[in-house]
């Protein structure tokens, strides 16, 4: 989501959300009411993205690791959510709605300087309403900063020293410098 007003000047519902993100080819993310267009990223951004895909990918055991393109659906108390997280797994096979998930166990979002201050606010206030969630992780595409929130630790904030690297108690994957950041000029 974007610093950026809304694209439309009043509330859509669902319906009008889902029609639109179809027919435009473009991805939105919709907030209550309020579709919000998404930006591109830079090329760090990019390349952590893959690295941290690729980590999760590889230790998924029987989850689906998505990147960026699938929305995740959260009902909230007033309307409902949809985010395009960057990086989730999801691994409850009941969980195959054609256009989104819902019930997803580990969800990562790079920092971006458009969309940082809702990675650390909206989204991870949703997020952690999520019952199936395990593991939020916000990762810095310009540093090698990673900060992860654990349903087992009360979702208290952990700041990863990535010169150790921290495991992640979801799956058998290392969250670390060389692994998230190579190919990344900090």
């Amino acid at each position: 989501m974007s610093v950026l007003a809304p694209i439309h000047p009043k509330l859509l519902d669902r319906e009008a959300y889902l029609a639109l993100e179809q027919a435009s080819g473009e991805r939105h993310e919709y907030v209550e009411g309020h579709v919000y267009a998404m930006v591109g990223g830079t090329q760090a951004h990019n390349i952590v993205c893959g690295n941290l895909y690729a980590a999760i990918h590889a230790a998924r055991g029987g989850c689906r690791v998505f990147q960026q393109g699938m929305k995740l659906r959260v009902q909230t108390a007033g309307d409902e959510i949809f985010f395009y997280p960057d990086v989730m797994a999801v691994c409850d096979p009941a969980d195959d709605a054609p256009g989104w998930v819902e019930r997803p166990v580990f969800i990562a979002e790079v920092l971006s300087p458009s969309t940082g201050h809702n990675d650390w606010g909206i989204k991870l206030v949703t997020y952690r309403t999520i019952p199936s969630l395990r593991e939020y992780a916000v990762v810095d595409a310009a540093a090698a900063q990673v900060t992860v929130y654990r349903r087992a630790n009360d979702w208290r904030p952990e700041e990863i020293d990535m010169t150790v690297g921290t495991a992640l108690t979801t799956f058998d994957a290392r969250l670390d410098v060389e692994t998230l950041y190579a190919g990344v000029a900090l």
